[in-house]
């Protein structure tokens, strides 16, 4: 059981950053946007697996149904933040891109 709710957690740490990038034209070359979005990327995907990490240990710690529903739901809101706030600064670099093209 544990290694499934591990599997699941993994995946989707590292799923859900991939669609987030689907949004905006990829930086062609390497240079400061490419080196902050990658920065963003692995920011992100630190607090992710921290996240994970806690509500690993949250689940491991109850001790009953009560205390366990807890813990996913403290993981559901706190990862819901997480990818919303992801997606909102991608969305605000997408179009700062777009904006900047459009002034060439």
């Amino acid at each position: 059981m544990k290694k499934a709710i591990l599997a699941v957690a993994l995946s989707l740490a590292f799923v859900a950053p991939a669609f987030a990038f689907e949004g905006g034209q990829p930086s062609q070359g390497p240079g400061p946007a490419l080196e902050q979005r990658k920065s963003d990327a692995v920011a992100f995907l630190n607090e992710r697996i921290q996240s994970i990490q806690n509500t690993i240990g949250c689940i491991q710690a109850a001790t009953n149904h009560q205390q366990l529903k807890q813990c996913w739901e403290q993981f559901k809101a706190q990862d819901s933040a997480q990818w919303e706030q992801f997606k909102a600064q991608e969305r605000q670099e997408t179009q700062q891109r777009q904006s900047g093209r459009q002034s060439r």
